[in-house]
């Protein structure tokens, strides 16, 4: 579905998470199809510029982006995009991929691209 949006709008935002203690806060985002659940329904955001929603819960940056051109990858798709406005929106340690999974034993249900059954 937000592949979908964004081919259509041609823009999509982008939120810069900040480490946080629980993971749940991230699993309608990457775990979760749109077409199921609203994932902005329990989280803090705000419309940008261009209409995107920017999401500020537990977040230390936001942007926007306007798409340039598109690389079909088959499975996959590549946006290629001008940033159009991004905003600090407080100080902290960023969380990352290897964060979550490292620290916060965050794990990828099996229907995720990344899941890795248990050895």
């Amino acid at each position: 579905m937000t592949h979908e949006f964004i081919s259509s709008s041609r823009v999509f935002g982008v939120s810069g998470p900040r480490r946080v203690g629980a993971t749940t806060f991230f699993g309608p985002f990457g775990f979760k199809s749109g077409r199921d659940v609203d994932k902005l329904a329990k989280v803090t955001f705000k419309k940008g510029g261009a209409g995107c929603p920017l999401i500020t819960e537990h977040s230390l940056s936001v942007l926007e982006a306007e798409v340039i051109d598109r690389i079909d990858l088959g499975s996959h798709s590549i946006f290629v995009a001008d940033v159009i406005s991004s905003e600090v929106l407080k100080t902290g340690r960023p969380m990352t991929y290897h964060y979550f999974h490292e620290h916060l034993k965050g794990k990828s249900p099996r229907n995720a691209p990344t899941f890795e059954p248990p050895s």
